[in-house]
């Protein structure tokens, strides 16, 4: 069960968490991971903000990656996101929480993100909160073991996040 999520910019010192969160088994081949010196790097970077998001009780329970924050074209793009412990309906509830967040920015037109087309649970997610599949990059993301993998693209429009909505 879910209650609430509050999102919460993080700061360096929550890195330990967001690593800690993406470094999960078998993580790597559903969110993929950074070095830390690439998360101090971005999210100190006014492009990219990374969210904490926080359960009812106020413990972390899922990290989001975003980047193009001012993108002139107005679009966001979802790096990241992560759940401390998924299939309990939390990532849902984060997910739309950090696309109401997006679009709050005034300016953004366009939430996209891309995901490996083996996570049918994030697919299933995102479809949820009003993403559509708009193709496939084939063998787009290199693996840790040298292989490739295919990853599916899917965005939602302010115009279909404001229907919605209800605005």
């Amino acid at each position: 069960m879910t209650g609430p999520v509050s999102l919460h910019r993080a700061a360096p010192a929550d890195i330990e968490t967001i690593m800690e969160i993406e470094r999960q088994p078998e993580f790597e081949h559903l969110v993929g991971r950074s070095a830390r010196s690439i998360h101090e790097e971005l999210v100190a970077d006014p492009g990219h903000a990374y969210l904490l998001g926080l359960g009812d009780d106020g413990a972390v329970r899922g990290i989001a990656i975003l980047r193009g924050i001012g993108d002139p074209m107005g679009g966001i793009y979802l790096k990241r996101i992560a759940i401390r412990d998924p299939g309990q309906g939390f990532g849902s509830a984060m997910l739309a929480a950090v696309i109401d967040w997006a679009f709050s920015l005034g300016d953004v037109n366009r939430f996209h993100l891309d995901h490996f087309t083996t996570n049918s649970r994030a697919h299933r997610a995102y479809e949820k909160c009003g993403l559509r599949q708009e193709g496939v990059l084939r063998e787009a993301y290199r693996l840790p073991e040298g292989g490739f993998a295919d990853l599916a693209v899917m965005a939602i429009l302010r115009s279909e996040w404001e229907s919605r909505k209800g605005n």
